[in-house]
């Protein structure tokens, strides 16, 4: 009867680790202007060196590097500027945001500029709208952010001659695929910048972190997939059960950052695949194996879902595991998914965002039927369930902990 620990974000979270977009791009932007490395700056920052009275023994490797790559980097630009991103999800439907802002104004481009008016002289450059439309003032400043447009020493807008397509002495054209490729370039650059926070600000601190979880009642795990990068697990909980990282390893720096998938438009669809996830997993030989290659003989299973918001952008591994559980009950067995809240909000989350992927019809069927549980992170019940071995097949418990 294997156990299944499924870790998210939150998991890194509660044990006070600032590895939340938002602790990211905040302590980022203070590193920017900060002149050296000091550990003692960030202390209101993170919650780890809030509650400890050390600092980690280490410094920042190449900080100074690492300082310049942030204040060049393109999306880090855009990203800092824009408002609302909370989370990795929201971080991921942003990166969608700007792409389809530049999709949409290159065809623009496209048509008023040349299609229209034909070839214009390299030495004048392309002037672009000089009457700024105030309703289009956020592509503008997409535009700016990725250097798609650039002001010349008069103030003038005009379109950046990197991205544009000359014949003898004539832009004739725009070049998408160079504009496509900086673009990516830039986002890879803005990964290694988080592996390099990763690195340098995160692991360092899990020797002062404590964390919230009772380690004991986790001794039960046969199995660890995590949506994470860190090995928090393995030095916090246990190094003797192998964890299986879904969206790359830190450790092996091959960290996934993009966005799902570009089914909803046609135009250089093609081009925009390097940019989703599923293409960065396959082309960094991620292990793409998950809960359907586990099988057990009494069919037995109890799966911990833990720090995770059951967003749709993962829908293609939570319906895994409710598959999983259907085909369990559907042979005689008897699996149950407790989902697990530390908030009002956040159960309120969750179950929207459970709707929309499984739909209302298997969700309240499952909970009808008490396969189906929501559970506050702090009860008793959950605390029983995580320290109790499952006996008999009666007792399977899948266990969802949302952060």
């Amino acid at each position: 009867m294997p156990k299944i620990l499924i870790t998210g974000n939150g998991f890194d979270l509660s044990f006070g680790l600032p590895t939340g977009y938002s602790d990211f791009l905040k302590i980022c932007k203070k590193l920017q202007s900060s002149k050296e490395f000091d550990w003692s700056n960030l202390k209101d920052d993170i919650i780890v060196l809030k509650n400890s009275e050390k600092l980690p023994n280490s410094d920042f490797l190449d900080f100074e590097t690492f300082k310049e790559k942030l204040n060049e980097n393109t999306w880090f630009r855009y990203l800092s500027r824009e408002y609302g991103i909370n989370t990795w999800i929201d971080f991921e439907k942003h990166i969608e945001k700007a792409l389809s802002i530049i999709l949409a104004i290159l065809d623009d481009i496209k048509v008023e500029t040349f299609i229209k008016n034909g070839r214009y002289p390299i030495n004048g450059g392309i002037l672009y709208k000089e009457d700024l439309d105030e309703t289009q003032y956020e592509i503008y400043l997409t535009l700016i952010d990725f250097k798609i447009i650039l002001y010349d020493e008069f103030d003038q807008i005009k379109l950046n001659p990197t991205f544009l397509k000359s014949i003898e002495k004539f832009y004739v054209d725009l070049e998408k695929e160079k504009l496509y490729d900086f673009i990516l370039n830039e986002l890879n650059i803005f990964t290694s910048l988080f592996s390099d926070y990763l690195s340098n600000i995160v692991l360092p601190l899990t020797e002062l972190s404590e964390g919230t979880i009772r380690i004991d009642l986790l001794k039960h795990i046969d199995y660890h997939f995590t949506f994470n990068y860190t090995p928090t697990f393995s030095r916090l909980i246990s190094k003797s059960i192998p964890t299986t990282f879904i969206h790359g390893e830190l450790e092996k720096n091959n960290i996934v950052l993009g966005i799902n998938d570009w089914e909803q438009t046609i135009n250089d669809r093609s081009s925009l695949i390097p940019f989703t996830k599923y293409f960065q997993k396959l082309y960094s030989g991620i292990n793409l194996k998950f809960v359907d290659e586990i099988e057990n003989e009494d069919k037995l299973y109890q799966f911990f879902f833990w720090g995770h918001s059951l967003d749709k952008s993962d829908a293609l591994y939570i319906n895994e595991v409710f598959n999983k559980v259907d085909n369990i009950n559907k042979e005689g067995a008897t699996g149950k998914i407790i989902v697990i809240y530390h908030s009002d909000s956040s159960r309120f989350s969750i179950i929207k965002n459970l709707i929309e992927i499984r739909g209302s019809e298997d969700v309240l069927r499952k909970q009808r039927d008490e396969n189906l549980v929501f559970l506050h992170c702090e009860s008793n019940e959950l605390k029983k369930e995580l320290s109790a071995p499952m006996t008999n097949r009666f007792d399977g418990l899948n266990l969802f902990y949302a952060r």
